[in-house]
């Protein structure tokens, strides 16, 4: 057959079913379908809403923190945080001697539920400050309002076993390892706590989760209070998951914004900073929020959102920056990142990441 003819069938044949869904009042079948398909996802920092914040809740609302940034959170299909303290409602005494213990009461899981947040891990240097009551009760508050949770169980297999979340037909998941004091905290083989990434364990278990989910994101508390640089050892770890089939890795603990790094088909970030945290602390006083658009293992796009998250100028109501003080973050963040990136920038100045080198991308 003529190879023109055949091209002409073709194309009548697809004409043809166009015309007929057209006259038929339906959509056509082949115009934006892997637009539908993206699934957006906002990734915050640190969250503790005990200590200093139930007073303002209980004047101003359950949704009184959210007053600036809850449009992030509800536009997004699934949204993040670290929860940094247990639900738990008991006046026991702390279980474990440290500096800072806290928990919250169960009733304000409603700072999850309202705002929309779907996921969290709970892999972190407090989800055990009131031992396995604290921990349990967190788990149990969290299950009986639709709230999913990684990195803290019963043992060492349920505490390191991945979350997905399905959306728009693309499997998302989440895993969660703490790697900061007290090691008490870690979860053991008979005792529960939180995920330690033993390397042997966090490969097989990312390979295996990579056959049954589109996109990996995997979350670590992890480094200094304080620091702007990541650790060698957060590097170290960072390229493992990325190099075992994560596709996005953040981090947590430090309380301030550490370096982005983009790593082979990863995106890392070695610290988000704080999100919503009880406290007035010296050095949380900027965080970013991640947004980030994704079509099965492919990054579309990323964002970071600077925050102001100084307690005593927003008195607990993270702020967008804007315009000048956004872009006076963006440049410190590249400045920061830049040897970790071959001396160039990661961030456009309106917080967009630049992913030309992504393989993943490309």
């Amino acid at each position: 057959m003529n190879i023109y003819f055949r091209i002409f069938i073709y194309c009548f044949f697809l004409i043809s079913i166009l015309i007929n869904n057209i006259n038929a009042g339906e959509k056509p079948i082949f115009f934006n379908q892997s637009e539908d398909k993206n699934v957006i996802i906002c990734l915050t920092g640190d969250m503790m809403v005990g200590e200093r914040i139930p007073p303002f809740i209980e004047k101003h609302g359950i949704l009184y923190p959210f007053k600036h940034i809850l449009n992030i959170i509800k536009e997004s299909d699934i949204s993040f945080c670290n929860l940094e303290a247990p639900f738990f409602d008991s006046d026991e005494l702390p279980e474990f001697e440290k500096e800072y213990s806290f928990k919250v009461h169960s009733k304000f899981i409603k700072m999850l539920t309202e705002p929309g947040f779907d996921v969290v891990s709970l892999a972190n240097n407090h989800i055990m400050d009131f031992g396995e009551g604290g921990l349990f009760s967190t788990i149990k508050t969290l299950i009986n309002n639709g709230i999913f949770y990684c990195g803290a169980g019963k043992d060492t297999e349920e505490a390191s076993k991945p979350v997905i979340i399905e959306k728009k037909g693309i499997k998302v998941a989440f895993l969660g390892y703490s790697m900061t004091y007290p090691k008490e905290f870690y979860a053991g083989k008979d005792s529960p706590g939180s995920a330690y990434p033993d390397t042997l364990e966090l490969e097989r278990i990312i390979k295996d989760v990579s056959l049954i989910s589109d996109f990996i994101i995997v979350s670590f508390h992890w480094g200094a209070e304080g620091e702007k640089f990541p650790k060698e050892y957060q590097r170290i770890f960072a390229h493992f998951a990325v190099n075992c089939g994560a596709d996005i890795v953040i981090g947590h603990h430090p309380h301030v914004i550490q370096s982005i790094e983009i790593f082979k088909n990863g995106l890392i970030f070695y610290s988000l900073g704080n999100f919503l945290f009880g406290s007035y602390g010296e050095h949380a006083k900027i965080g970013i929020i991640v947004k980030t658009e994704i079509n099965k293992n492919i990054i579309k796009n990323a964002q970071i959102i600077p925050i102001n998250v100084d307690n005593v100028v927003t008195h607990f109501q993270p702020t967008i920056l804007k315009n000048e003080e956004s872009e006076k973050i963006i440049h410190e963040i590249n400045d920061i990142s830049m040897e970790l990136n071959g001396n160039k920038n990661v961030i456009y100045k309106n917080g967009k990441i630049i992913l030309n080198n992504l393989i993943i991308y490309n």
